[in-house]
């Protein structure tokens, strides 16, 4: 790992601390995806299991569609949960989903305000360090020092 980001910092002319928030980020994208993948699969599992459910409801459920279909609307439904969006075409109707969904929407403003801590003090740099990155970047591309 320590040769790997040795390369990348001669390379790309980038500080270690920038590459280690890369990998910070990129850690934080794969947890994320996996939350959500997880969130999408219960509430599908929760909506096959009971009858009236966001699938099967005549007042607007997606009725009989394919299984992959019905996965795409829940991840679709986890996004717009988890952003605090929430457009409403994808809604429970049982009270396990309606209790599932108020559990989802406290983790999606908890998560939510960690994300947006955690790229903010990623892309956070003092102007001192900015403007040290720029010079040296500057020098290296036009001069080749």
């Amino acid at each position: 790992m320590q040769y790997q980001v040795e390369l990348l910092e001669g390379r790309l002319n980038v500080g270690k601390q920038v590459i280690f928030k890369i990998n910070y980020f990129s850690s934080i994208m794969i947890a994320l995806t996996l939350v959500m993948h997880i969130v999408a699969c219960l509430w599908l599992w929760l909506g096959l299991r009971t009858e009236g459910s966001w699938i099967s409801n005549a007042d607007g459920g997606i009725g009989e569609v394919t299984l992959s279909t019905q996965y795409i609307t829940a991840f679709y439904w986890v996004v717009a949960t988890l952003t605090t969006v929430g457009y409403g075409d994808v809604k429970g109707f049982t009270p396990d989903e309606y209790v599932y969904t108020m559990i989802v929407e406290f983790i999606g403003i908890a998560f939510f305000s960690f994300m947006m801590g955690s790229i903010n003090s990623i892309f956070s740099l003092t102007r001192e360090t900015a403007g040290t990155w720029w010079k040296r970047s500057w020098r290296k591309w036009t001069c080749g020092w």
